[in-house]
């Protein structure tokens, strides 16, 4: 089995927990990953060598958009919930910061 990497393109923030959904690159499949609780550290979430990937957050304009979803809002024509862009520190994670070394 390969082991390969996978840029998150994504993260939302649902009541206070973190999550990522990203292609199975050896079944094509959509997959959800936990990255953990708004505020813990979310390196160890990224280590998921038993599904033969690991997630990664590439620094500066390619890191992650980061979404909180308002599960009290009412749904929107599509079905899903309200949305709003937030900030990266909006995860809490202060153990990666893609933007640390990044320059205009």
């Amino acid at each position: 089995m390969t082991t390969h990497i996978i840029p998150l393109e994504h993260i939302s923030i649902f009541n206070g927990s973190r999550v990522t959904n990203v292609v199975d690159p050896d079944t094509g499949k959509k997959r959800t990953h936990g990255l953990g609780a708004v505020g813990d550290p979310i390196t160890p979430y990224l280590d998921h060598r038993a599904e033969g990937y690991y997630l990664e957050i590439f620094p500066g304009s390619a890191a992650p958009v980061v979404h909180e979803i308002d599960l009290r809002g009412p749904r929107l024509a599509s079905g899903k919930f309200p949305s709003k862009r937030v900030p990266w520190s909006a995860l809490g994670a202060d153990d990666i910061d893609p933007f640390a070394d990044w320059k205009n």
